[in-house]
């Protein structure tokens, strides 16, 4: 029995899709290729409907800000580490400037590692998802490329 089998029913695509935003990548490695030897084109469908802290990071601010402001300095404190210099820009940006003041503050004294950085991407991630469940952001409004076809989803 494949891994695919349990998935190929009604909203199977999307539960799959979660598991993939919320696997550290190593493991996601082995996922797509246990996806890829069943199903090539799950696989590749998988990989171009994934959200990802780079891929959000290229929208534009006013998206930005609402997934950002919910997160605590902490976790923005670890995304910002992580972060390339143009995506620290966009981060900042998007940020009010009382949110700024804290992520600096929180920057001043501490020090972002890649666990917490990683389980950052994750709340983010989680995040934007269940703004998506709630019908309070959608994330293929920014970037249609993100629009899960109904025949995969339902």
């Amino acid at each position: 029995m494949g891994v695919l089998v349990q998935f190929q029913k009604k909203g199977g695509f999307r539960q799959l899709l979660l598991i993939f935003e919320l696997t550290e990548p190593a493991k996601q490695k082995n996922l797509f290729h246990l996806v890829a030897t069943e199903d090539p084109g799950w696989a590749h469908l998988l990989r171009i409907k994934m959200l990802t802290f780079e891929r959000v990071c290229q929208w534009p601010t006013p998206a930005l800000k609402q997934v950002l402001s919910p997160l605590p300095a902490p976790l923005l404190g670890h995304l910002h580490g992580l972060a390339t210099a143009s995506q620290r820009h966009s981060l900042e940006k998007a940020l009010p400037p009382r949110a700024l003041r804290e992520l600096k503050e929180w920057l001043n004294q501490n020090t972002p590692n890649p666990n917490d950085a990683w389980f950052a991407q994750i709340k983010l991630v989680q995040g934007i998802r269940e703004m998506e469940s709630l019908g309070l952001f959608s994330p293929a409004e920014v970037d249609p490329t993100l629009e899960l076809d109904q025949r995969l989803v339902s």
